[in-house]
C-alpha cells in the first residue's frame, strides 16, 4: 500500500522556535503510526479468515479475540475496533460489522449489533461513510474526524481505517476508535512547541485540538483559505505544517480565530 503524502517540515539538529511546528506536526503523526500500526494484527487476522473461513463464524472465530486485545491496550486508549465488510464480502451475509466497543479504554469490550438488513428499519449503508468510504476508493488508509460518532461514542472522535482486500477485491476495512479527549491531553504538550494561536485542522477546515483564543475541538474555520495552504500559496498572517500523510495540518497565526465558525 501506498503512504505517500505531504511530508512535515525538515528541522535541523539545532531547535529554535521555527522548528515548533514541525516538532508538533511530527508528534500527532507518530501518535497516528502508533495507532496504525496497532491495526496491522487486525488486518492480518482479517486476511487469515477471508482466506479460511470468509464467514460471520470466522470473523468471530479468528478477528474478534485480535480486536478485543486491542480494546485492552490503554496506551492506545481505543474505545472500538474490528472488521466492516464490504456488500457480499463475506459468504453467508451481505453486510457485517465484526466491531467491538469499550465505554473507556481497557475496560470489558461489547460486540457493536446493528443492523445488517437492507430492508430493516434501522439499516445505514455503512459504505458511504469517510471512514469506509475515502480507504475503498483511494486504497490507503485514513483517519476520519473529529467527528461525533452516534453510531458508537455519541462523542468527537477519531476514526483509524486502513482497506482489506480479498483476491484483489475490496473486502472492507480493518478499524479503530480514539476519543479525542484522549488527543487533547496529548496534544497540549505538543501546541506548548508552538509560539503563538495553532490548532491541528483537517484538510476540510474542522478543528482538532487548538491553542487559539476561542477556537475549540469540532469548529469548522469557514472562512480561512485552507485550501491555499495545502496547495503550498503563501497566505500572509497563517501558515501550515503538514503532518505527514495524515489528513491535518498544523495551522499557525494569528487570524486563527477570526475563521470560526460553529
Amino acid at each position: 500500500m501506498s503512504l505517500a503524502g505531504p511530508t512535515v517540515e525538515t528541522m535541523s539538529l539545532a531547535p529554535t522556535a521555527a522548528h515548533g511546528p514541525a516538532r508538533a506536526a511530527g508528534a500527532l503523526l507518530a501518535w497516528a503510526e502508533d495507532h496504525f500500526t496497532g491495526l496491522a494484527p487486525l488486518q492480518a487476522a482479517t486476511r487469515r479468515a477471508l482466506a479460511e473461513e470468509p464467514t460471520t463464524a470466522g470473523m468471530a472465530r479468528l478477528v474478534a479475540p485480535v480486536a478485543t486485545r486491542l480494546l485492552a491496550d490503554t496506551e492506545l486508549a481505543v474505545v472500538g475496533a474490528g472488521f466492516v465488510a464490504a456488500p457480499a464480502a463475506l459468504d453467508d451475509t451481505a453486510y457485517w460489522l465484526e466491531w467491538w466497543t469499550a465505554d473507556e479504554p481497557g475496560d470489558a469490550p461489547q460486540r457493536l449489533v446493528v443492523e445488517t438488513d437492507p430492508a430493516g428499519d434501522t439499516f445505514r449503508d455503512w459504505t458511504t461513510l469517510p471512514w469506509f468510504a475515502v480507504p475503498a476508493t483511494t486504497g490507503r488508509r485514513h483517519i476520519t474526524g473529529p467527528y461525533v460518532d452516534y453510531l458508537c461514542t455519541d462523542e468527537y472522535t477519531l476514526t483509524f481505517t486502513v482497506p482489506v482486500h480479498r483476491d484483489e477485491a475490496l473486502a472492507g476495512v480493518v478499524g479503530c476508535d480514539v476519543y479525542v479527549r484522549h488527543v487533547e491531553q496529548l496534544a497540549e504538550g505538543w501546541l506548548d512547541l508552538v509560539e503563538g494561536p495553532a490548532a491541528f485542522v483537517s484538510r476540510e477546515g474542522r478543528v482538532l485540538v487548538s491553542s487559539a483564543p476561542g477556537v475549540v475541538t469540532g469548529d469548522l474555520l469557514r472562512s480561512l483559505p485552507l485550501a491555499r495552504l495545502w496547495e503550498g500559496a503563501t497566505v500572509p498572517g497563517l501558515h501550515l505544517t503538514a503532518c505527514g500523510d495524515l489528513p491535518f495540518g498544523l495551522v499557525v497565526g494569528e487570524a486563527l480565530a477570526a475563521g470560526r465558525r460553529p
